[in-house]
């Protein structure tokens, strides 16, 4: 199913619901289904390590990616403010600093606290006891103390995939990835056991863009296949399924659930799913208007079982709105996991002024008003990048004679009101449009945009006024 909704550039998904939301814009999903959710559901499950410790985390309440983090381990605790979190395993809970960027190492069981403060870093890992931290240049690897233990150069590859692995863990080894030419690429290996590098390898087939663990084994994909590792070497990896060329291109995404593989091609917008021994199950294509998201590692998550990915409009000119596809658990689907949520009532209509500029009126009608409301807002967003210049279309407009005036006319057989949760949301996203970073104008560039919200029970019955910006 597909789900229209707003396009979240931020996200935190929990272990028991997942949630996509920007401060004020809160969706939430249950059993595979999106809903609007009250700022309360922000706050997300609290992580338990196998040594008793708890991590908690709560949005900062800014419209960034920032969170607040409170450790607790033997009643002790620690705060953290305005980060994100990078991992919390093996004692350390692992932070950067939104602020200033700098990584924070925080061991609570030793209460031991390490910076790195190298503005050239672009990432920092923790694995088997060891600090792994990206730069400009290559890698250089730090034991628990802080202390460096040894370095690799990369090379520049401007082949590189955008969401390609830098690091990833095979048994007792971390894999670095240090760049390539030619369509292949290198890596080096770093042994945990040894606390050693060893030689370069080189991948003909290129970067390797996922690896997951499941029962079945240990399964990574590049852009020529799937391939399920045997051992900590990965030159003697049987390669599983192989990707057509024809049907797999640009950006590759590789994820499982308890079941099954899935493999999908930004580039062609197609998706297959496999069996463990790499036999396709599945292949589909996705609807001309949509394409995967690769805005954020969080727009692509598995929670209970259904595999959930966010989608945007294909038109790269459209920002603001987007899509949830959730796919149900197990191996075999067809096309009618993109079946759209659809509406009773959809139309986008001008409304005239006596001076002859004009406004738009959005009418729309669900028998449920929470869905109703979300289409709302998911419309609105779409309509208002196309008709209003703003920062984020770069003050890209069509319609000049666009006075500022927004109408939408719910009809929902439940009762709306100012004070209700989906106005409230409503609300909030008319006041994001009026200020950075979308400070969106009527066509002029400088008259203010101007919103009211109807809501009637039935067509043709008379509507109330239940909001009004002026």
């Amino acid at each position: 199913m597909i789900y229209p909704t707003l396009n979240f550039a931020n996200g935190v998904f929990s272990s028991n619901k997942a949630l996509y939301f920007r401060s004020g814009l809160v969706n939430k999903v249950e059993n595979g289904a999106l809903s609007i959710g009250h700022s309360t559901d922000r706050v997300v499950d609290p992580w338990v390590a196998a040594d008793g410790a708890v991590l908690k985390q709560a949005h900062n309440g800014k419209d960034g990616i920032g969170f607040n983090f409170e450790v607790s381990h033997n009643h002790e605790a620690n705060h953290f403010t305005d980060c994100s979190l990078i991992s919390f395993a093996e004692g350390w809970l692992l932070l950067e600093e939104n602020e200033t960027g700098k990584f924070i190492a925080y061991n609570y069981l030793e209460k031991r606290y390490l910076e790195f403060n190298n503005a050239r870093v672009r990432s920092l890992n923790h694995a088997g006891g060891f600090f792994f931290e990206e730069g400009r240049h290559g890698w250089s690897v730090y034991d628990h103390q802080g202390i460096k233990v040894c370095e690799c150069n990369a090379v520049s590859d401007g082949n590189r995939p955008e969401n390609a692995l830098s690091l990833f863990k095979i048994g007792e080894t971390i894999h670095l990835s240090v760049g390539g030419e030619n369509g292949a690429a290198f890596l080096v290996p770093f042994s945990l056991s040894r606390g050693e590098l060893g030689p370069r390898v080189e991948r003909p087939s290129g970067y390797i863009v996922s690896i997951v663990q499941t029962l079945d084994g240990v399964f990574f994909a590049d852009k020529s296949g799937i391939f399920k590792a045997a051992s900590d070497d990965l030159s003697i990896a049987e390669k599983i399924a192989v990707f057509d060329p024809d049907k797999f291109k640009g950006t590759l995404l590789f994820w499982h659930n308890d079941q099954a593989l899935y493999a999908a091609s930004c580039g062609a917008n197609f998706l297959n799913s496999y069996l463990p021994d790499g036999t396709v199950v599945s292949s589909v294509s996705l609807p001309s208007q949509w394409k995967f998201w690769l805005g954020n590692p969080v727009h692509l998550q598995v929670v209970g079982g259904r595999s959930l990915v966010f989608l945007s409009p294909d038109d790269y000119h459209q920002w603001g709105c987007g899509a949830l596809l959730s796919i149900p658990a197990g191996t075999s689907f067809g096309q009618e996991i993109f079946a759209e949520e659809s509406l009773q009532t959809l139309n986008i209509s001008q409304t005239m002024a006596v001076d002859g500029s004009h406004g738009y009126r959005l009418k729309i009608g669900s028998v449920d008003a929470e869905v109703a409301t979300r289409h709302a807002a998911h419309h609105l967003a779409s309509l208002v990048n196309k008709v209003a210049p703003g920062l984020m279309n770069s003050g890209f407009t069509q319609d000049k004679s666009f006075n500022g005036t927004l109408e939408i006319e719910l009809i929902t057989p439940q009762p709306i009101d100012g004070g209700h949760l989906h106005m409230d949301y409503l609300k909030e996203l008319f006041r994001q449009m009026q200020t950075s970073p979308q400070s969106y104008k009527a066509g002029n560039r400088k008259g203010p945009l101007r919103l009211s919200v109807f809501w009637h029970a039935a067509t043709g019955g008379s509507e109330e006024l239940v909001f009004s910006s002026t």
